[in-house]
């Protein structure tokens, strides 16, 4: 897809970053907010981040969330096996989750 096309839908959505999927809802890539500079008649793949770091759903989450904090990373990709899709954790989320199970948080 052109990413014009692409930044006019997530820009419709209210978000900054797109997750590109195939299809059947495989990760490729992600668009960042520096890849929306690029021209509109820009293909996706070309300014996509290919292959973005992904996790499990049974991964446990205070040993994920202190990763992700001693990273300083926001969010992470939680993925099947195949790389399918299933959502979007928040660090920020995690760490309120912990606090409310008494697990540690910063």
């Amino acid at each position: 897809e052109r990413l014009g096309d692409v930044r006019e839908r997530v820009k419709a959505a209210g978000r900054g970053v797109c997750i590109v999927t195939t299809e059947a809802g495989v990760v490729l890539g992600r668009l960042r907010r520096d890849a929306w500079d690029a021209g509109s008649e820009a293909l996706v793949e070309s300014v996509m981040e290919e292959g973005p770091t992904t996790v499990r759903p049974d991964e446990l989450l205070a040993g994920l969330t202190e990763r992700m904090r001693d990273r300083a990373v926001a969010t992470m990709l939680v993925t099947t096996s195949t790389g399918k899709l299933i959502g979007v954790l928040y660090r920020k989320d995690a760490e309120e989750t912990l606090h409310r199970r008494g697990g540690h948080t910063p």
